[in-house]
């Protein structure tokens, strides 16, 4: 009997693990469709791309006031869909976003981004309900491209806090 419950503790031990390690400290899927908690306001930044961050992390750029951080560019195959490529380090962009507080701490979660050299900006949210324009069900649509996505006043009136 021993025998058997420290094998099937093994095993749960074994197969959920990876589960754990991968888990964020956020309440969502992982997948930028959770909640934007408290929005503290609206940001508009041009500058350099100076680095990515890790897998999924965002990228940080040199505007004039500092280095930035900003979060939710998406995943590459819809950046591909949009026939847009991803800025390199050292190329020159302009994003729009909002401000949020996540867990004590304050992100610029993205809206959209213009890349040196476009025509028009990567919508990455929907103005409306703030949520990614690269679920799955997006991503075989036509581009979301046209002017920034610039968040409408009272923008995130509808968004809860931690999901509630």
């Amino acid at each position: 009997m021993k025998k058997k419950m420290l094998l099937l503790a093994t095993v749960l031990f074994v197969s959920l693990t990876p589960l754990a390690l991968m888990a964020g400290e956020g309440f969502g899927l992982g997948d930028g469709t959770g909640p934007l908690h408290e929005i503290i306001g609206e940001f508009e930044w041009t500058g350099t791309v100076v680095e990515y961050l890790s897998y999924g992390g965002g990228m940080v750029i040199a505007a004039t006031d500092g280095d930035v951080a900003v979060y939710g560019l998406g995943p590459i195959p819809y950046w591909k869909t949009q026939g847009i490529e991803r800025p390199d380090v050292g190329e020159n962009v302009t994003v729009w976003g909002l401000a949020v507080e996540i867990n004590g701490e304050t992100r610029n979660i993205l809206t959209s981004i213009l890349v040196e050299g476009e025509d028009e900006a990567l919508q990455l949210r929907d103005t409306e309900t703030g949520k990614p324009l690269w679920r799955p069900f997006r991503l075989h649509q036509p581009p979301v491209v046209g002017p920034p996505a610039t968040p409408p006043s009272g923008f995130g009136s509808g968004f809860q806090r931690n999901g509630r």
